[in-house]
């Protein structure tokens, strides 16, 4: 029985700062039907505080508690299992925010001991020299995601898996993927809402990412034509690895729940 709804948000919910049209009121109406809604996102930019504001000023409900993303994510993998590291971090403001949060030790030093990467609009090679030095002397490697893209109401930009990779060539070392596909973000939704794989729908735009994640861990998937991947893309993927569902958006949501 479906219990709930793993939303993805970038493509899926909204575009940039743009809410994609009907999505509000869609997941208001999910929800009087008795399903919840988990918010689910590889965005590292934003604390996950600050993104469930960012769903308050476009009309959807949101508690921090609903709110899972890689910036949370990233912070929490570091605390459980490095808690004593100094950590050297890339990415826009909320992954730093969250690993302090969480009473971690930031660096600018090149002797890091972890060195966390995310999407960062501000990139610039020295940057990227103190991570590579960082890593390729022994720093322990995570990266909130790898995704290829991301989506914004301007066109495409490169995603943070693009920073990820330079330094995986460079390095040699590949790193920890905190964000879908890798199961770290779900499980840890089924874990604190004691959900099992059956009672849940992923629903995202992308199929690398999303789609990709929920056939890995046998959960079913819903594709929304909102954000990256095209129907044509899908028509090309065999059978049995397509989405349960294909939605033109999340406004559509409603349809599914019976």
């Amino acid at each position: 029985m479906l219990k709930a709804i793993l939303l993805d948000l970038d493509g899926t919910v909204y575009r940039g700062s743009r809410v994609i049209a009907g999505v509000p009121q869609a997941i208001a109406e999910v929800r009087k039907r008795g399903m919840k809604i988990f918010f689910i996102s590889n965005a590292s930019m934003r604390t996950r505080g600050e993104q469930a504001e960012k769903l308050k000023k476009m009309g959807i409900v949101c508690d921090i508690r609903e709110m899972y993303n890689t910036a949370y994510a990233t912070a929490s993998y570091i605390k459980h299992h490095h808690p004593n590291s100094s950590i050297y971090v890339i990415s826009e403001g909320g992954l730093k925010k969250e690993i302090e949060l969480l009473g971690l030790k930031t660096t600018e030093s090149e002797n890091a001991d972890v060195v966390a990467t995310g999407l960062d609009p501000d990139i610039n090679f020295e940057k990227l020299v103190k991570a590579f030095r960082a890593i390729y002397n022994g720093a322990i490697f995570i990266t909130s995601n790898a995704d290829r893209i991301y989506p914004t109401e301007k066109g495409l930009l490169p995603g943070s898996g693009c920073i990820a990779a330079f330094l995986e060539y460079g390095t040699r070392k590949k790193p920890i993927i905190i964000g879908k596909p890798s199961p770290h973000l779900i499980e840890a939704i089924l874990d604190d809402n004691n959900l099992k794989r059956s009672e849940v729908l992923i629903v995202g735009d992308n199929y690398e990412t999303d789609l990709h994640a929920a056939k890995k861990m046998k959960i079913k998937c819903a594709l929304v034509l909102s954000g990256i991947t095209k129907k044509e893309e899908i028509d090309k993927i065999p059978k049995k690895d397509r989405p349960d569902f294909i939605l033109k958006s999340a406004a559509e949501l409603p349809n599914l729940i019976i």
